[in-house]
């Protein structure tokens, strides 16, 4: 996601002068609005989420941003994109961004707020993360069901602490809609590439031949909700693509870990018509198969299902775990 890519590299950047940034912030939001040449992609989540004026004066502020050197550029655009949720009449709510009726705020007012606490944020992040030097990031955009990290790095990490998107049908694409459209895509075909390269996670995934996992579990879900009337009949592709995918990331964990390296991973279980995933011990099952052995699994809490399902089959919460795999030898 070019989202995530760019959030990560903005905010552990070590800004070591933050007068300049303050300069930077006071002169953007002193500039007077004019009419702004750029325009958003045609996608149609824009004029929904956002009222002709209000698409003015975010992209009046781009342009504006455009103009400033990088990083400062990069800092300033930051804080733009984290106000679109809030001048908007979207609101990020599970597997998609729901229309609400309210009152927006001013662009300007928002912008000015966000910046500012962004500012006073790395007064508190400076002193600690980047003080005598102590982090080191690197930020590699990859792809983790490839090799995303350089081969040099096979065999020689010792752990990683991760979460992959959950078997939940939630598509970032959409979610991160007015983001993307703001920054990272010209068009609506840009923006369907970028809901076809992620994680197989969601409903509209791809059947992709040549990537089969044969494990019976997976089966046997897969068997009886062919018996059963799904309200998306998507819903078998999208679990055996998404296990397929998390059989490839798993198999280059295990290649760059070094004998001995820990993974822990984030998950939760998910629940399709009355039929339980349970989504932890596939992947285990997977890890172990992989040259990765299960040490423990931590249940962080337990989670609801929805309306819908809960009427129909009962109230049975899913959990949401922490995986613990240690690399054999």
């Amino acid at each position: 996601m070019p989202v995530a890519i760019f959030v990560a590299s903005v905010k552990l950047r070590d800004w070591h002068d933050l007068n300049i940034l303050k300069k930077a912030v006071d002169s953007l939001i002193k500039e007077k609005f004019h009419k702004p040449k750029l325009s958003f992609p045609d996608v149609s989540i824009i004029d929904k989420a956002f009222p002709k004026q209000i698409q003015e004066e975010i992209l009046f502020y781009k342009e504006l941003i455009l103009e400033f050197e990088k990083p400062i550029q990069d800092f300033l655009m930051l804080g733009l994109i984290s106000i679109l949720e809030n001048v908007s009449f979207t609101s990020k709510d599970g597997q998609f961004l729901r229309i609400v009726d309210r009152n927006i705020p001013s662009v300007k007012d928002s912008l000015k707020r966000q910046l500012e606490n962004m500012v006073a944020d790395l007064c508190i992040q400076q002193s600690v993360l980047f003080k005598e030097g102590k982090a080191k990031v690197k930020i590699i955009e990859g792809d983790a069901r490839e090799s995303a990290l350089p081969k040099r790095y096979w065999g020689k990490i010792g752990a990683v602490i991760t979460s992959p998107p959950y078997l939940n049908r939630y598509d970032y694409s959409r979610i991160y809609a007015l983001e993307l459209c703001t920054l990272f895509v010209e068009d609506s075909s840009d923006l369907k590439d970028i809901r076809h390269s992620l994680l197989r996670s969601h409903i509209e995934s791809k059947i992709h031949y040549g990537k089969e996992v044969n494990l019976p579990v997976i089966d046997e879900i897969l068997k009886n909700l062919s018996e059963k009337e799904l309200n998306n009949d998507r819903i078998p592709i999208m679990i055996k693509a998404y296990f397929e995918d998390m059989n490839l990331v798993i198999k280059q964990l295990s290649q760059y870990l070094k004998p001995g390296g820990v993974v822990a991973l984030v998950v939760a279980n998910a629940r399709f018509e009355g039929e339980m995933l349970p989504t932890d011990l596939i992947l285990s099952e997977l890890a172990e198969l992989n040259g990765l052995r299960t040490e423990k699994i931590w249940i962080t809490r337990y989670k609801g299902n929805s309306s819908q399902q809960m009427a129909h089959y009962g109230k049975i919460p899913v959990r949401e775990t922490i995986l613990f795999w240690r690399k054999n030898g």
